[in-house]
């Protein structure tokens, strides 16, 4: 398996060389690729999240992996706290919307209550319409 970048589109451009700043997301957990509508299928899950990323709420630079996941589906993993976040398959831009949403109250400073660095996981894909947030005892 091969390191490539790719457009907003999912189709490869360069593969990196050593020495080459690779400050991006990366996309992982992509396998059993026979033919180019099988990599766009996909890639579709990362792509939404990546376009929807690059506003000023979660700047695609937050995002370390994301990690598509036969079963499980969309799992995104952010670079300050690298606890993951289970999006699941499908309502991408709904779930995304949701998360920055929980994303705001974690980041806002507090003296008591939910704290981001106490965080262990958030799932976006339990119950339509919900959000869970689930804590470690440290942190």
């Amino acid at each position: 398996s091969k390191l490539y970048y790719i457009d907003r589109y999912g189709y490869p451009f360069i593969e990196p060389a050593a020495g080459m700043d690779l400050d991006y997301p990366v996309i992982t957990g992509i396998r059993d690729i026979s033919e180019t509508h099988d990599l766009k299928a996909k890639l579709e899950a990362p792509l939404v999240f990546l376009r929807k990323a690059t506003n000023p709420h979660l700047p695609f630079q937050q995002v370390s992996e994301l990690h598509v996941d036969h079963d499980k589906g969309l799992i995104i993993y952010m670079v300050e706290y690298p606890f993951p976040v289970f999006f699941g398959h499908g309502e991408i831009r709904n779930k995304y919307n949701k998360l920055w949403k929980v994303l705001e109250i974690l980041y806002k400073p507090r003296k008591q209550g939910m704290k981001i660095a106490r965080v262990a996981y958030i799932r976006l894909d339990y119950l339509e319409g919900r959000v869970i947030v689930g804590y470690s005892e440290s942190g």
